[in-house]
This record gives C-alpha cells, sequence and structure tokens, in this order.
C-alpha cells in the first residue's frame, strides 16, 4: 500500500526521478515502529539510514514542492534526509534535550517560542503549543516539511550558503562545526546511493557544493581561512 501510494503520487504530483526515493534505499516500516537500518560507508567514516517507507512519500513530496518554489536555492532532498538521520534517526517521537527537543528535526523549545513571536501565523502550521506550555508538531508530515521551511526563512539557507546554514542548525563553535561535517558527509553519501539506484547522472553540482564544504569544515576546525568558492 505505501508503494501503491508513492507511485500515484508520481503521477499526480509530476515528481521528476531524481526527487524519487528508490526502492533500495527504503526499509519497510509501519507508524507504531521507530526500527532503521543503516548503510555505513568506511570512505566517509559514517552511515546514512534506510529512508523508513512511511516517511518515503512526504520527503519526496515537500522537497519537489521547496524545489518548485525556490530553485536550486531550496533544501535539497539529501541534505534534509541526511539533517534528520542525524537528528533522530528517522523517529517522529524521538525526544531529547531533557525533553526539550522533539520530533524528526529535534525542535527545542526556546527555538519553538521565538519562531511563534517571530511570525506565528506560518509557524503555527507546522507545530502549536499545549496548556503546560509543551510544544507538539501537528503531524509527521509537518515534521519533514519544517527543514524545507525553517533553513531558508530562519538560517539563510541557499544553494551558496549551505555549510553557514547547516552549521548554525546546532549552536556555534566546535560542535557546530562537528555536526555541519557529519550531516555534509551524510548528504554526499544520499546523494552516491541516489545515482547508483536511479539510473540517473548524479547532481554533480549538489555534490561539488557539499564535498567544498566539507573541505573548508576542515580548514575552520584547524582555524585556517576557508577556501573561495570561485578559487
Amino acid at each position: 500500500k505505501q508503494r501503491e501510494a508513492q507511485y500515484a503520487s508520481w503521477k499526480k504530483n509530476n515528481i521528476p526521478s531524481r526527487f524519487q526515493i528508490p526502492i533500495e534505499l527504503q526499509s519497510y516500516r509501519d507508524d507504531y515502529s521507530t526500527k532503521y537500518y543503516v548503510i555505513y560507508n568506511p570512505s566517509y567514516k559514517t552511515g546514512v539510514g534506510y529512508i523508513p517507507s512511511n516517511l518515503v512519500r512526504y520527503y519526496e513530496e515537500e522537497a519537489w514542492a521547496a524545489y518548485q518554489k525556490l530553485g536550486a536555492d531550496a533544501p535539497s532532498l539529501s541534505i534534509v534526509l541526511a539533517q534528520q538521520f542525524t537528528e533522530s534517526a528517522f523517529n517522529p517521537k524521538a525526544i531529547g534535550d531533557e525533553k526539550m527537543s522533539i520530533g524528526l528535526p529535534q525542535l527545542y523549545r526556546k527555538t519553538a517560542k521565538k519562531l511563534y513571536k517571530k511570525n506565528k501565523k506560518l509557524w503555527q502550521e507546522y507545530f502549536y503549543f499545549d496548556k503546560n506550555g509543551n510544544h507538539h508538531f501537528r503531524s509527521t508530515r509537518a515534521m519533514v516539511k519544517f527543514p524545507f521551511t525553517f533553513l531558508p526563512t530562519e538560517k539563510n539557507y541557499d544553494f551558496d550558503n549551505q555549510l553557514e546554514s547547516i552549521k548554525s542548525y546546532n549552536g556555534a563553535g566546535e560542535e557546530a562545526i562537528k555536526y555541519a561535517e557529519k550531516v555534509m558527509k551524510r548528504s554526499l553519501f544520499y546523494e552516491e546511493l541516489f545515482a547508483q539506484n536511479n539510473l540517473i547522472p548524479l547532481d554533480t553540482a549538489q555534490f561539488q557544493k557539499n564535498l567544498f564544504g566539507i573541505i573548508n569544515l576542515t580548514l575552520i576546525a584547524r582555524d585556517e581561512n576557508p577556501i573561495d568558492h570561485e578559487l
């Protein structure tokens, strides 16, 4: 049923093949489970998660919708998958930071309050606060859609600013650099896997941009100046 819904969505929303998550990268999961599986890559010394089958259609539809709106400046599917796997291992029920962070994107309560204060009309479509002041996502789809909106509007994400945007998602300092490096490496791995299993050319612009980001992260960690992209 999940697979049939995915195929129907491809036709209904005219989703291009490069936004389609290959069957080989999916693992079956129903809405009551939090189980996940990992593909490990020795070259990157890290792994990425197989995308749970009950989330696949959401990621495809939201990535394609964001691209239609922002073009190449939209958060890429590989970036969002890498980030949400890093944050929650694709577990919508994940709770962290002493119950202050929730869901797939691990939205921090203080961040949620700031977003409401800044633009409640926009963010109330994604999450709400109960009478005790705790925040809750309205749905699993809202969790998937969240970074496609949050990164461009709040973290200045665009094609040329991926690195700084991802780095600022997790605070500042050395930990933020390590976090960004992990996400960027995983996004590279996803890009390779998409190309291998989708029988489409590798998105070299996206791949090169992510690789360039990892190089600069290494330089920054060494207290050296990052390299200009044009150079």
